[in-house]
This record gives C-alpha cells, structure tokens and sequence, in this order.
C-alpha cells in the first residue's frame, strides 16, 4: 500500500486546491456567458477538490441542459468555456440535478417537454472529461402520459442513480402521485419500466425529497393533501431491488393540524432518515422534524418535535446528516420583531432529536435587510457550510455570503458571514458543494453582465478566505483530510491529506456503534499531498458488511475523522 500511496502523490501534489496554486477572481469565476439565461445551477463535488456544475440554458431557441467542471483552483476543464451540452433539441429541457456517478464523473436528470409537450424525465452521464456516455437521446427514466416534475435525485452507492417524482399521468396535477426510479451505472432502468409508484393516495402528492436507505435503496418524504383540507408530510421506503416497504401509500411523519409542506430529508446512518419541514400548527410557519427508523416507525414525539419555533415565520428548511446519527438543519428566520428583515439561522439535533445549539437555532448572518435561500454542505467533521442570498447591501439586488459552523454550533468566520460575491446587479440561487477539505464551492446564476443571467461559481476556504493570487491566506491547520470517494463504496475508497511537514500517518476505523474494527500504520510521508486507501476489510482481511463507519486518520499530533458508508 505504502508504494501506491507514493506514487498518487507525484500525480497529486500537481492536480489538487493548495492555497499557493489559487486563482479563482474575488467575484467567482464565469462557468458560462453564453447568449439568453443561464439558471437553475446545480453542484456536486467532484472527487478531487473541485466541482461538477450543471444549469437550465436559454441560448438557443429553447431551453437545453449543460454543464462544467471546475477544478479547486478556479479553472474551468471542459471546452468549449461556457459549457458542454448535455441535452440541447427542440423543445424544452430544464430543472436539472446532478449526483455523482462514483466513478469520477456525474449523472444529470432532468425534466424535457419531448413528447406532444408533456414534461417526461430523462438523464444523462458524463465521465471526467465530459464526454456523453448514455448516448445522443440520453435514457429515459419517465416517459408516461401528461406530466412528470419536480424531481429529486440521490446517488444509488453501486454507480447509478435514484429518481423521485411529481407524476400526473392519472389525468391532473391536482391529483398527482409520487413515483420513484432506479438506473443502473448503464442507464438501464432497474425496477417498473416508468417508476414504481410509491403514493397513489386520493388527492395531491408533491415536493419529493429523498436519501439513501444504506443499502442500495431511498427513503422518500414528501407533503400530502390525501386529507383533502391541508397538506401533511409522509415518507416510505423502497429498496435497491425495487419493493416498496412500510404501509401502503407511505407512513404519516406528520398530520397535525393546519399546513405541513416543505420537507427535506436526511440519513440517520442507522437505515432511516430525518425528515424536517415546514409547520404552521401554531399559527405562522415554524421548523419541525421527526426521525423514522428503517421499518417506517416515526421515533420522535408524535408528529415532531420543535426545531424553531421562534416569533414570526420561519421558512425553507434544508438539512445535511451531522455525520453522528442526527442531523443540521437551516432556515430563513424573520424572527426580529418590527422589521422586515430575514435571517439565517441553523439547528443540529441529535440521534434521540435533542437540540445540540442555543434552543431556536444559532444565527449564522443577522445583517440587515433580506437574507435568504440558504443551502449547505457538510465540511466532513459535523458542521457544515451555509451559503445564501443577501441584500445588506441596500436595494433589491442580492449579492451571496457565507457562513461557517462547527459541530459545537460556533460560527467560524466573520460575524454574519463571509461575502462570495458583491458584484453589481444581482446573484440568485446558489447551489453548495464541498470542497473535500472543509471549503466549499459556490454556484449561482448572476446579472452582472447585463440584461441576461450567467453562471458563476467561487470557492470558499476552511479558513473563510476566497484563494485569489493575492486574496489573504488562511493559516494551514496541521492536518487537513479530504471527503472520501467513492462514497457511499463497495470494493474501496480513497482519502486526499494534505502535511505542512513530514509526519507519521496511522488509520483507524470504527464501526457505529464504536468498535475498533481496523487499524493501518501507513508509515512516513512527506510535506504535502498524499492519496490514502481503504479496502473496506476488516482486521483479518474480512469485507466489513454494510453499514456507516469512521475512517480517523492521526498525524502530526492531530486527528480527522471522515464518515464511510459501505454498501454490497
């Protein structure tokens, strides 16, 4: 292993984000400037410091679906600049998601008005280089009569992707239903050729969210108004073979009284998930959550426990497993009395849902005016990193700030949050990835330009500073450990570190429940970058069964701990 380890590092210390190589513009780098809007950008990391970003593109005579890698440095890899073309035919293609194919590329999925004008959904696969691998067509997920929308994507853990979605083929979105898909790393649809349907319940079902199960299948929450007075929240289970579990139609998460909608999800890494949402039993909208196990039994107080429930409307719940069985929740919080201002604020709660920070949530940008649409990604070691909307600034164009929180609930940069982009007109919509070393990378589509929106990304350090040439640096911890990939594996995954000196290197790795199941002394490495690996065995050279594991990686006096996830 020791000579593997040598050799990725000559390939490595070229190719990977160190502060010394930076070159992303204080403003973000331009993904794409061509002609007509840009928007609906997405990201995932790509495994090696940078990001895959994919948007909805007006510059033909409809819209089409294209993407662009960007590497840690700020420097866009595919040609031509302002994207690949992923789907660009007649018609319409847009509302793209993007997971990543384990394999060192991305899968998209998209919405695409082919047929008579109905929306279907179809996806694509693009390896590193962002060459097209599903063919010309691409494949098709869904291709049923009257229209399939509002989808959500998840990685499968063996290379494919799971699809969940809005589906009106019984004749009305006023009775749309929740259908879900599986393809394989070929494109080939693995269960119900056009989705099994995982609600048909009376009424409405919408707003499909989902995460893995840990083992090849997905938990799927969404809000229901099968009561026909107001919308609820459910969820249900499918495996990776297709067979849909728990009750029919799904379990209730929460039928209290008045509107529940909103949901998002997260993985317990126990087989269930944590699902929040938006409520207004009290009157305004306040944030609650409930955690169901992975045989559909909610284990929390019956329809939820309080996330916030703070003076005035809180709004738009996101949420990312804290990588200890509980989960991070952010929101848009208008709290302060008297004004119109709109905050950010975030909660973790625990496996058992006891809130870890201040009760109501931690602030993470209390700036004046109007901040909003926050999204975030894990920085690996149980916090996360927030981005948002921002118009501190005065008037109505929004610019996109950041935020850093550990897994203690303190805020890590500058008091309400550290600035991605100000410059003139608006920024909208950012899309998080992380940047496999505690950073993260930015997208957004932005008016800078003009009259028609672009696409822009910049990245954002563990230390809070934007890596330009001549930006400030931040202080270099003495061990940094990258986000493992493949993640969630089967056969193996690897680890980036980076040593600001020579340093011993020693692994350990622990099951959920904390039992020391293996240990690698990897010996001596040099100051900078070095690739490590996991076979996913155990002590006696035995494949550990599926399952979340922490992979803690000592050198130089300091220890990292990185969550695995193995799935057979």
């Amino acid at each position: 292993m020791k000579r593997r380890l040598l050799l990725a590092l000559s390939t490595l210390i070229v190719s990977l984000p160190l502060a010394s190589q930076a070159q992303w513009p204080g403003n973000g780098v331009v993904l794409s400037a061509g002609l007509g809007n840009q928007t609906s950008a997405q990201a995932i990391p790509d495994g090696a410091g940078g990001a895959y970003v994919t948007w909805t593109d007006a510059r033909g005579a409809d819209l089409d679906i294209y993407a662009q890698r960007v590497n840690g440095q700020g420097v866009v890899q595919w040609t031509p600049m302002n994207g690949k073309a992923v789907r660009a035919v007649t018609n319409d293609q847009s509302a793209p998601r993007i997971v990543s194919d384990a394999a060192g590329g991305a899968i998209i999925v998209w919405v695409e008005q082919r047929n008579n004008g109905e929306t279907d959904i179809y996806a694509q696969r693009l390896d590193a280089a962002g060459n097209t691998l599903w063919g010309v067509n691409a494949v098709v997920i869904c291709s049923e009569q009257d229209d399939q929308q509002s989808i959500s994507a998840i990685p499968d853990g063996a290379g494919g992707a799971i699809i969940a979605w809005q589906d009106a083929r019984d004749g009305s979105f006023m009775v749309a239903d929740i259908y879900a898909q599986r393809i394989n790393s070929n494109g080939t649809a693995q269960w119900t050729s056009d989705g099994v349907p995982v609600c048909v319940a009376a009424d409405q079902q919408s707003v499909p969210v989902l995460t893995s199960d840990g083992a090849g299948g997905a938990i799927i929450a969404w809000s229901d108004r099968r009561s026909a007075t107001n919308h609820d929240i459910y969820a249900r289970r499918v495996t990776g073979a297709g067979s849909l579990q728990w009750t029919v139609d799904g379990v209730a998460v929460c039928t209290a009284t008045s509107e529940q909608d909103s949901p998002a999800i997260a993985s317990d890494a126990a087989g269930g998930a944590i699902i929040t949402w938006t409520d207004m039993r009290n009157g305004l909208t306040d944030i609650y959550a409930q955690r169901v196990n992975g045989s559909g039994a909610p284990q929390w107080t019956a329809d939820g426990i309080v996330v916030c429930g703070a003076a005035n409307a809180q709004n738009d719940p996101q949420s990312i497993p804290d990588d200890n069985g509980g989960v991070i929740v952010s929101w848009n919080d208008s709290r302060d009395a008297g004004t119109t201002d709109v905050d950010i604020y975030a909660q973790r709660l625990n496996a058992t849902g006891a809130p870890q920070w201040t009760v109501n949530g931690v602030a993470l940008c209390t700036a004046a005016n109007q901040q909003v649409f926050a999204r975030l990604t894990s920085t690996g070691s149980g916090g996360a990193v927030v981005a948002w909307m921002d118009t501190r600034s005065g008037g109505l164009n929004y610019d996109i700030y950041a935020q850093r929180i550990n897994s203690a609930g303190a805020v890590q940069w500058d008091a309400d949050g550290e600035a991605l982009c100000t410059a003139t007109d608006g920024q909208y919509s950012p899309a998080v990835a992380s940047d496999g070393f505690g950073g993260a990378i930015v997208a957004w589509h932005d008016l800078r330009n003009g009259g028609t929106y672009d696409i822009y990304s910049n990245r954002i350090t563990q230390g809070g500073a934007i890596p330009t040439p001549v930006g400030r640096t931040p202080a270099m911890p003495s061990l940094l450990v990258g986000d493992a990939y493949p993640n969630p594996f089967s056969a193996g995954t690897d680890l980036d570190i980076v040593l600001p000196q020579d340093a011993d290197v020693s692994v350990e790795i622990f099951d959920v429940a904390g039992r020391h199941v293996r240990a690698l002394d990897l010996g001596r490495f040099s100051a900078g970058v070095t690739r490590i690996s996991f076979d996913g065995r155990d002590a006696s050279a035995q494949p550990l069964p599926s399952g979340v594991y922490f992979l803690r990686v000592h050198a130089a006096n300091e220890t990292a701990t990185r969550k695995l996830v193995i799935q057979r």
